[in-house]
């Protein structure tokens, strides 16, 4: 299949995921109400201005405590990893290719871009929850760009062929795409067969066809994402995002993400700390790094983390892992490296749970194993996932309980979810006991278990949300900062910055975590709106960023002095 163009040059205009305010229910990925009016964004909470907050810098010059550039969040936005890796494969093959957001397209007004039809327009389904979701979104491109072909990428529709099968696109890239987005694009511009583009499959007359060849992509060898591309300002952020490997070693029974690799790659430790190296010299403070676990395989990490060590690198930056990695020498080393933040995927403390799971076995105690990121000297963020076949309201009040005596910095919580049919336990619900019930279009609306329903699962999750918030010095609900802030929070140099962060700045944010609990505009907990208690826990934040300010543990660099503000003075209100 080809189409004929007339253009000088080929021309990619890429879809990205603009839906900051999203939440990942057990059935769909829904417009998130968490922070429901912008007054209750963070700075607005604060009766500050964001420039204002982002002026702020922990003591010492422990660099600053605020960022424009969210962290929590790889899918949301022109700047994240996803986007910002195709910009990557886009700069070196010398294509031009303009960004439009969902939710542009979904206006009636006409897109304003380069004069010219592009050659095609892509869709990044990794954020894409269904193939309705999917077909729709198609159509749209379809509404204001008809005749212009459509390409599918990303994991929801490698996990999912039926996807684009039900779309309505006319090409899609199976899995890497850095071989085959460029050679695609080209033939297209040229007219030419497309039966020779690796990972590539397509229609033609009213079938669906494959190249049948295919190419994984040597993790060394592949560009690195470039933010500067597609960031609002055109510049290089204070934070970015990066990946060091592709799938998984781990075979969880809820997860899809082995899958979406042939085979678990990596980057060697020498090419990471040259790609960290060059981030630096651009100005990059901070790099969240969104693989499935960095800390595998081991000889890899110390070698990448003695190599940092040794050349002086300035870069700060955090991971995810497994609580069987975390042992104490390795932490050390990642801590001197410049590592200041572990998001540990716990996702139940109940035994039985974590069997059905088929979580990876440890000879290193849950417990211990987050103790050691704490003691190391770096934030600890914890991720529960609520109702997998085994849940109880029991096992959830265990993992409850633990997550009280291991007091993490921060925390997410998400229900169960059904969304890849790659994923083991949706690919066979039987074995797990599980029951997953559609509509006549093939969309999730439901499962069950023995345990409990998904509609019974959210509701925990709510529940949780609200337990923690109202009973627990810590952690925070770090979901509030990916849905319901402009901004970040960046983590501080050193361990005596720590200090102020678990003292000073952490405390601000568990009181806006609790003022939202109770206000109707606010998805966030279960219980009903107060305005007497949601104005109690506003001016309690407030006093304690002038607290914080007062006693020097943050310090305002760029602008004259944070106004203290009387306890309801320019306070956004509470109503009913």
């Amino acid at each position: 299949m080809s189409h004929p163009t007339t253009r000088r040059e080929a021309r990619f205009l890429l879809v990205y995921n603009d839906r900051f305010k999203h939440i990942r229910t057990a059935t769909q990925d829904a417009p998130n109400p968490l922070v429901g009016d912008p007054a209750l964004e963070l700075a607005p909470f604060l009766g500050a201005e964001p420039a204002e907050l982002l002026a702020l810098h922990y003591a010492g010059g422990r660099g600053a405590a605020f960022s424009a550039d969210k962290l929590f969040d790889e899918g949301a936005g022109a700047g994240f990893l996803t986007t910002a890796a195709l910009a990557g494969i886009l700069a070196q093959a010398g294509i031009a290719f303009d960004l439009v957001g969902e939710r542009e397209l979904e206006a009636d007004a006409p897109l304003v871009r380069t004069p010219g039809a592009p050659t095609a327009v892509g869709l990044s389904t990794t954020h894409l929850f269904d193939a309705p979701s999917v077909a729709a979104l198609v159509a749209r491109v379809r509404r204001h760009l008809p005749g212009v072909p459509v390409l599918l990428g990303g994991a929801g529709a490698t996990l999912n062929p039926s996807w684009f099968e039900a779309s309505g696109a006319d090409y899609q890239v199976v899995g890497d795409g850095e071989q085959a987005l460029p050679a695609l694009l080209a033939r297209l511009h040229a007219g030419a067969a497309v039966d020779t583009v690796p990972n590539l499959r397509w229609r033609q007359g009213g079938r669906v066809m494959a190249s049948g060849l295919t190419h994984a992509a040597v993790l060394d060898e592949i560009p690195l994402p470039r933010p500067d591309l597609v960031s609002d300002g055109g510049g290089w952020p204070l934070a970015t995002f990066y990946e060091s490997r592709r799938g998984c070693p781990y075979k969880c029974a809820f997860c899809s993400y082995p899958n979406q690799s042939p085979s678990s790659r990596h980057k060697s430790a020498e090419h990471m700390a040259d790609e960290f190296a060059f981030y630096a010299a651009q100005g990059v403070r901070f790099v969240a790094c969104h693989d499935s676990s960095m800390l595998t395989p081991r000889p890899r990490m110390r070698r990448f983390t003695r190599l940092l060590i040794e050349r002086g690198s300035p870069l700060l930056w955090g991971c995810w892992g497994y609580p069987n990695e975390l042992d104490p020498e390795l932490l050390e080393d990642m801590f001197r490296a410049g590592c200041r933040y572990v998001a540990v995927g716990v996702e139940s403390a109940d035994e039985a749970v974590l069997r059905s799971m088929q979580r990876p076995p440890s000879s290193l105690g849950l417990a211990q194993g987050l103790a050691n990121v704490q003691r190391a000297g770096m934030i600890l963020s914890v991720q529960l996932l609520v109702g997998f076949p085994g849940e109880t309201e029991a096992t959830i009040a265990t993992t409850l309980d633990f997550v009280a005596r291991s007091a993490p910095d921060f925390y997410s919580a998400q229900p169960f979810q059904v969304r890849d049919e790659a994923a083991p336990a949706v690919r066979d619900p039987a074995r797990y006991g599980l029951s997953i019930e559609r509509d006549g279009d093939g969309r999730v609306t439901g499962w069950r278990h023995a345990g409990m329903d998904s509609r019974q699962a959210e509701a925990q999750v709510r529940a949780m949300q609200t337990h923690i918030a109202l009973a627990l010095e810590r952690p925070f609900y770090h979901g509030l900062l990916r849905a319901g802030s402009s901004i970040g929070v960046l983590p501080p140099a050193d361990a005596d910055g720590l200090a102020l962060l678990r003292a000073h700045l952490l405390p601000v944010l568990k009181e806006w975590e609790r003022a939202l609990v109770f206000h109707p505009a606010s998805a966030l907990g279960d219980v009903p709106p107060d305005a007497a208690r949601y104005r109690a826990h506003r001016d309690r934040a407030r006093r304690r960023l002038d607290e914080a300010l007062a006693c020097g543990a943050l310090v305002e660099v760029a602008f004259g002095c944070l106004p203290r503000r009387g306890p309801r003075d320019k306070l956004p209100p509470c109503t009913r």
